[in-house]
């Protein structure tokens, strides 16, 4: 298939990073993928296309980039599916012509919070597209705010780059790791304090910086790793004990669970994305968000307990590591089975009733095996499995969808291995029961 993606920009950044893995992953599967990027001007844009300008930072990428000077619809590829990542490309996407294929808005945060007009913003996500979202947190913001479905696969972990490893010879030094950003609502200033607390008890305690940029001003960082290459990340994070994540609202969380990964313990805010993979004292130590001092506390409990910093740092780190990276967007989106591509279906008509994730539930739909396609596990939390073949050819909206939730008796981590429970969630008001038992 013809797959379009409209990337704001190719600079190195946690969702670029996801946009580039899902379209590189679909051209390995024989897809003919396109990332369409803006390059402001024409003579921009055709210099870059002349060099065959790709980002160095993600080398070997298998999809096609195609600098333009801008998004406009009449110039947009033919295709078989246009895919938003991001509100600028929304509008576009919504207003290209029928030979550019299916239009899908693949949302990775709520970006009416921090990124340009709030209502603007808003507006896209009530614009007529099938929506991916990253987080059930996503999903249900779609589903109150805008009464729109949106299918949610959760950005897996690629193991072959976060792992747990080798360090230099342990010198008996705390460290504690954390993102260094320049946005008020990564909340630097509030991880900092936290620490400064904790640090005040804990003198030889460690704080550990690292980011794109360096700090504009003096902050008590005892070592700050700049820019450091993507092939190195997975050394820093297992040099730390400690993660902290002090966002206050993040639609993922992507480091955090990097960090988890590679064997480190996580501190965090509930930033809303984190609960897919956040449970606290199970797999993370986790604060109301922007509370500083609970956050101060969680981060003493990880420096203080040497047997629950371990504990959760060892059993998410090894099930992180066991687990095979999916092809999460690629499954989900346009897998083999043909019931996945319900997601390049016209979108159905908004919902009266908000989506709400139900009560864990048996399915004997699924133990007599009367599900026509096999459920699979496509971002590790939150899986879709397809819905009634008979709903699908008979236009109708499919009332409820089974998903699988990983549990986890000892830790339960969205992406890790555990125990399997099955949750349905209602899409619509009227429930036609695929189990008629």
């Amino acid at each position: 298939m013809r797959i379009t993606f409209l990337s704001p920009h190719l600079r190195i950044a946690g969702g670029v990073r996801a946009i580039l893995t899902h379209a590189d992953r679909l051209a390995a599967r024989g897809h003919d993928v396109t990332l369409v990027v803006p390059a402001r001007h024409r003579v921009k844009a055709w210099w870059r296309n002349r060099a065959r300008r790709v980002p160095d930072w993600m080398p070997g990428l298998r999809a096609r980039v195609s600098w333009v000077a801008d998004w406009a619809p009449a110039r947009l590829p033919d295709a078989d599916a246009l895919i938003a990542t991001a509100w600028q490309s929304a509008e576009p996407v919504a207003e290209a012509p029928t030979r550019c294929g299916r239009k899908l808005y693949f949302i990775q945060h709520y970006e009416s919070l921090y990124h340009g007009s709030a209502a603007r913003v808003d507006a896209t996500y009530r614009l007529p597209l099938r929506k991916i979202v990253i987080s059930s947190w996503l999903a249900e913001i779609m589903a109150s705010r805008f009464d729109s479905s949106a299918e949610v696969i959760v950005t897996p972990v690629d193991p072959a780059l976060f792992h747990p490893s080798p360090v230099e010879p342990d010198d008996g030094r705390l460290r504690v790791l954390m993102l260094h950003h320049e946005y008020e609502w990564k909340g630097v200033s509030d991880g900092i304090a936290a620490f400064t607390r904790v640090k005040a008890r804990h003198p030889d305690v460690r704080l550990i910086g690292f980011g794109l940029k360096a700090p504009r001003r003096e902050l008590p960082y005892d070592e700050f790793f700049e820019d450091l290459p993507q092939g190195r990340l997975a050394w820093l994070y297992s040099r730390c004990q400690i993660y902290c994540c002090p966002s206050w609202d993040e639609g993922l969380g992507m480091p955090a669970m990097e960090a988890m990964a590679c064997g480190a313990a996580l501190c965090t805010y509930d930033n809303g994305g984190c609960r897919d993979y956040a449970l606290d004292g199970r797999t993370a130590m986790v604060a109301p968000r922007r509370d500083m001092g609970a956050l101060a506390r969680a981060l003493a409990r990880l420096v203080e307990d040497p047997d629950l910093r371990e504990r959760m740092g060892r059993s998410t780190g090894a099930a992180a590591a066991s687990s095979p990276a999916g092809d999460d967007l690629a499954q989900g989106l346009l897998g083999d089975e043909p019931l996945r591509l319900q997601l390049l279906e016209d979108p159905v008509p908004p919902r009266s009733a908000a989506l709400h994730p139900g009560d864990l539930v048996e399915s004997s739909c699924w133990r007599h095996g009367r599900c026509p396609a096999r459920p699979q596990i496509v971002s590790g939390h939150l899986s879709v499995v397809e819905r009634p073949r008979d709903s699908l050819l008979s236009g109708r909206q499919a009332p409820e969808r089974i998903v699988r939730r990983l549990v986890g008796s000892g830790c339960g981590s969205a992406w890790l291995a555990g125990s399997v429970e099955e949750m349905k969630v209602r899409c619509c008001q009227r429930v036609r029961h695929a189990d008629p038992d």
